[in-house]
């Protein structure tokens, strides 16, 4: 790999991989470097004084076209293919930092948010790759539940349930649980409610889907990281 070196004649590591100290680094050098001349305009100076809000941001629920459906604090505002922002309540258990939702396909929002939240490589696809993957993970689905040689809960009805598209049952969400290897979690922000359709399990990692509205909407993390299960417990003592 050929050397490289900058103005000052030291080696320039442009081949090496970049870390987030040497990010800092850079930043502040640059931040440092840097001289403005700011000419001031009284009408643009933010005040000592902060202003009081007067709306709450997440008070509206919007649908996708636009058109105002509700007033509680915690309805999501939906929107197809975008980040949408959590709820602030939420931050008592999450960082919002770090914590995000988004606007799965509306066709069937509850199990693209399963998938969502389970699969990070999910987020990178689109189109009819997106299609293609669910129907894996459907074939999938019903050939466990046909062939596995454990007791599946209401087997019947999960084949009936997941052959026709309707995975927010409660049989096809306890055998998805036990499939995934998750607690599944499902928070009504609706009715400010969470529901788990089986004793949580500490040894395993969890899913958390948050119905809002009339969708359902993923909690993912930015990293792909999953949700602690201590914070999971804290939403189950505190909605349940």
């Amino acid at each position: 790999m050929p050397e490289y070196r900058d103005q000052r004649g030291q080696r320039d590591n442009r081949g090496d991989t970049i870390n987030i100290n040497q990010i800092t680094k850079y930043i502040k050098f640059n931040k440092s470097a840097i001289k403005f001349n700011v000419f001031e305009n009284e009408n643009f100076i933010q005040p000592f004084t902060i202003p009081q809000r007067t709306e709450d941001p997440n008070a509206a629920l919007l649908d996708t076209s636009g058109s105002k459906m509700g007033t509680s604090k915690n309805i999501l505002r939906y929107a197809e293919g975008e980040i949408v922002e959590l709820p602030v309540t939420l931050e008592k258990f999450i960082d919002l930092n770090c914590f995000f939702t988004f606007g799965v396909k509306s066709d069937n929002t509850f199990i693209y948010s399963i998938i969502y939240a389970h699969d990070p490589g999910f987020r990178l696809l689109d189109g009819g790759d997106i299609e293609r993957f669910l129907t894996d993970f459907k074939m999938n689905l019903l050939d466990t539940v046909t062939n596995t040689k454990e007791k599946v809960v209401g087997k019947a009805t999960v084949l009936k349930d997941v052959n026709a598209d309707n995975y927010n049952t409660k049989e096809v969400v306890l055998f998805m649980s036990s499939h995934l290897s998750r607690n599944i979690l499902l928070l009504d922000l609706n009715e400010n409610k969470l529901t788990m359709h089986k004793e949580f399990d500490h040894s395993i990692e969890s899913i958390v889907i948050v119905y809002s509205g009339k969708h359902y909407f993923p909690i993912a993390n930015l990293m792909g990281e999953d949700i602690e299960n201590n914070s999971c417990q804290l939403m189950i003592k505190h909605f349940s």
